[in-house]
């Protein structure tokens, strides 16, 4: 809910922001103004756990489950990063023995071909994809073709990003109520 919120928030600023500056270069400097904060805070964001899986960094995975099981109001320990890892993978890692050292591996450049490596992986990656194209689409389809409704296109933009709060907040609420597989 929160992603959609800040995509509502997004389109009613530009829309405001095109009906008070109607030169391009200044309202181009305004909005980028606006999101260049982003830069400065990008850093501090925490890696994926697959990410971090997939560099072979599990302890730091293991840590990174546990302050999200936390901020879920869970206890630490209940997420493991075990149960993340492809069967086979998990396999190796239980016959590892903590006391004793591990040849070291080079690390690995990965590419876009590693989200295909497995079929749980390709698995994941084609509805990751097609959650987001039609999440995107959708989206974008109501919002940027309401400026052609009729009236002043600014005011449509920003009553279409007003709309996205409403059904994002509505969407939310059901889901605390009824859960996330029921909407589904």
């Amino acid at each position: 809910m929160h992603v959609h919120a800040a995509f509502a928030a997004g389109v009613m600023m530009v829309a405001i922001t095109g009906y008070l500056v109607r030169t391009w270069w200044i309202y181009q400097i305004i909005l980028s103004t606006c999101t260049s904060p982003f830069l400065f805070f990008c850093w501090k964001f925490p890696e994926t756990p697959f990410y971090l899986m997939a560099k072979g960094r599990l302890q730091e995975t293991q840590v990174l489950l546990d302050s999200i099981a936390r901020f879920n109001g869970l206890e630490p320990g209940r997420l493991r990063a075990e149960d993340l890892l492809e069967p086979k993978e998990a396999l190796l890692e239980k016959e590892m023995v903590p006391g004793r050292a591990q040849p070291a591996e080079p690390e690995r450049k990965l590419s876009i071909l590693d989200l295909f490596g497995t079929w749980r992986m390709t698995w994941r990656t084609v509805t990751v994809w097609a959650v987001w194209f039609i999440g995107s689409l959708g989206y974008y389809v109501f919002s940027l073709g309401s400026v052609n409704l009729g009236g002043n296109q600014y005011i449509n933009l920003f009553l279409a990003g007003e709309r996205g709060m409403g059904v994002g907040l509505c969407v939310h609420v059901y889901c605390i109520y009824y859960g996330y597989v029921c909407l589904l």
